[in-house]
């Protein structure tokens, strides 16, 4: 553990300011800019004087890095100034000390942002302003989550004090109201990041999720590059594919034996065609491989790319592939498909995460693919090694 003694900005309140630092690893700092947090209490009527006094400001940065910053600020005449440099935002935790008892509040630093923190006493409230638009974004979320579970709460016990006028005494409406609810606080989630890709709090409100499907994947995907590089963005990629690899232990492709759910969809010619039993009959090739993909999806591409290669050295043994396109933005698809220019039939019904296709396939997460013989069923799933396909080519 290392101790700094660094002199306050409120020299005029003849204040120290006391930094523990406890550090598994100092980072290289290149654009690290100042933050300031200015404290103050609001207690006109030293409400809380009989159990002590506002004596400590504590705040403690952890960016789910391996790193974490403790800053201890003794308060003066109620009041506090704690100021450091970073260069990316982090999200941290402002505990404000009277006697044996502390009141906190979540606070989301950015570079060069400067914070007024005050806690209301009377009202029990923090009023906060800042020029911290990571902090806004982070607070306008937990705003509306409260809303949320005001109305949720409201809601349930409407709903329990119903079922006791009937008598009913079963837990199932209440369970499904209450799944209702934690989709809604799910979907709120989905939106504030799918709106703010280039914000730290997007991965931040995430990385909790205890499931994840095809949109917060390509929440993930739409992400900048500098978000994905903080830790929330790392700790959030390891949350998705750690859920999907539980999600589907089998590594090797999985051979079933399976009637098709037709899949319909537009070329991008606008041709309109239905993938079904006599769509395989009639071109009468031995094996096709649908691929499911989409334009905002980097695994998909790198695997449209080595599947290019297989094709070309395999149609000779009439193989086939066809794309399924699960874009809702037409556009993003047409571009994606004329840059690669890919060789196969790609059809699209363009409704994305609320087409009827991945849930009739249980696709949780692409690239997925289903194989299909020239009877048009399906004989394996999930290849991720074309050799499997060679095999079943060369019998």
């Amino acid at each position: 553990m290392e101790t700094y003694f660094i002199k306050s900005p409120l020299l005029i309140h003849k204040m120290k300011l006391f930094i523990t630092f406890f550090i598994a690893f100092i980072p290289q700092i290149l654009l690290a800019q100042n933050f300031e947090i200015n404290v103050k209490i609001i207690d006109p009527d030293n409400k809380f004087e009989e159990d002590g006094v506002w004596e400590l400001a504590t705040f403690t940065r952890n960016s789910l890095a391996g790193k974490t910053r403790i800053y201890k600020a003794n308060m003066i005449n109620k009041q506090a100034i704690i100021s450091d440099t970073i260069s990316v935002s982090e999200v941290a935790m402002l505990s404000l000390s009277f006697g044996p008892k502390f009141v906190s509040y979540k606070v989301c630093i950015d570079p060069g942002a400067t914070y007024h923190i005050a806690f209301d006493v009377p009202n029990k409230k923090f009023d906060v302003s800042s020029n911290s638009k990571t902090d806004n974004l982070m607070h306008l979320f937990f705003d509306g989550l409260d809303s949320l579970n005001e109305i949720k709460d409201s809601r349930i016990a409407s709903h329990k004090q119903f079922l006791a006028t009937k008598n009913d005494t079963s837990a199932d409406s209440v369970f499904k109201l209450i799944q209702n609810f934690d989709n809604d606080t799910r979907n709120f989630k989905k939106k504030i990041a799918r709106e703010n890709p280039d914000n730290i709090i997007s991965p931040y409100i995430l990385i909790k999720n205890y499931r994840f499907d095809l949109e917060e994947q390509k929440i993930y995907e739409n992400l900048t590059d500098e978000i994905k590089n903080t830790s929330y963005g790392v700790a959030l990629k390891e949350s998705i594919d750690g859920y999907l690899k539980d999600l589907k232990p089998v590594k090797q492709a999985e051979l079933v034996s399976e009637s098709l759910i037709p899949i319909a969809g537009s070329t991008l010619s606008e041709e309109k065609i239905i993938l079904n039993e006599d769509y395989f009959k009639k071109n009468k090739n031995k094996l096709t491989l649908v691929e499911f993909w989409a334009s905002w999806c980097a695994p998909c591409k790198q695997s449209l790319k080595d599947l290019y290669s297989f094709y070309y050295s395999n149609k000779s043994k009439n193989f086939n592939v066809v794309l399924v396109s699960l874009d809702d933005d037409s556009k993003s698809w047409e571009k994606a498909s004329l840059v690669d220019n890919y060789p196969w039939i790609n059809i699209s019904d363009g409704k994305g995460q609320s087409s009827e296709i991945p849930k009739n396939y249980k696709i949780n997460a692409i690239p997925a693919n289903i194989l299909v013989n020239a009877e048009g069923k399906i004989i394996a799933r999930n290849i991720t090694d074309l050799n499997v396909i060679n095999k079943i080519l060369d019998k």
